[in-house]
């Protein structure tokens, strides 16, 4: 079953398992991506921890006369494995316009966000290096967009 993706107007497909999502793109996107590739394979294998979405393809199909650009990404959510969590929470760094009750929704945004996130020392240091070293590396390769997903159980 198909789900908005956002402002962008894409649409996302989890596969019947749910380990993978679809998500629709523009030409542009996947041209964008497969120039990115070879610098984005290095970075992912140099950085086994990265945030960073995987990218498993991009594709393009023809459908009643239309091509139909997509990507598919494998999904964070798999690794919960019957697992619900609580919340799902869609945070890109703003607070412009970054609010369900701005918006409506049922995945909250930026300024929803009312826990805070626990975690050991030598945890936060690693989660927040690696951010750091996932935001230079998009920064480097002129790319803007990080939104983080996130689902506590």
């Amino acid at each position: 079953r198909a789900k908005p993706g956002g402002k962008s107007g894409a649409f996302l497909y989890p596969t019947r398992d749910g380990r993978f999502v679809l998500k629709t793109c523009t030409r542009a996107e996947c041209e964008t991506l497969q120039r990115k590739l070879p610098a984005y394979l290095r970075y992912v294998q140099a950085n086994p921890a990265t945030l960073l979405v995987r990218y498993m393809g991009c594709y393009a199909i023809e459908m009643y006369g239309k091509r139909v650009h997509f990507l598919v990404m494998l999904s964070v959510f798999h690794v919960l494995r019957g697992r619900s969590p609580s919340y799902t929470y869609d945070l890109k760094g703003s607070y412009v316009d970054r609010s369900t009750r701005q918006r409506g929704g049922s995945v909250r945004l930026d300024n929803d966000m009312a826990h805070t996130l626990f975690l050991p020392p030598a945890h936060a240091r690693a989660l927040g290096d690696q951010l750091r070293r996932d935001v230079e590396w998009l920064t480097a390769n002129g790319m803007m967009d990080y939104t983080q997903t996130w689902r506590p159980c």
